[in-house]
């Protein structure tokens, strides 16, 4: 009843999939990773791993490189004591 009006949106939006296909391929590689490493042992590991895949995946999308992007924020963080904002798509 909550999304009772958001639930058939793809009928008159013709860009809204009637799957949830592109969303469950993002995550399945963070899906991969936390079961081949024997899940998470600790509700502080796996929101560690959540932010984490959410980063680097969002950099990713943002034709970003992920673990560059990360050690120039953490260079910039040290030398002024501010942490730069995730940045935008590339170009």
């Amino acid at each position: 009843m909550k999304y009772g009006n958001e639930l058939l949106t793809f009928l008159w939006h013709d860009d809204v999939p009637s799957d949830n296909n592109a969303g469950e391929r993002a995550i399945r590689p963070a899906v991969m990773i936390r079961k081949n490493s024997y899940c998470n042992h600790s509700e502080r590991g796996a929101l560690t791993q959540s932010v984490l895949m959410t980063v680097f995946r969002t950099l990713r999308l943002r034709g970003r490189e992920p673990l560059a992007t990360i050690l120039d924020a953490l260079a910039i963080d040290a030398a002024t004591g501010n942490m730069p904002p995730m940045p935008q798509k590339a170009e």
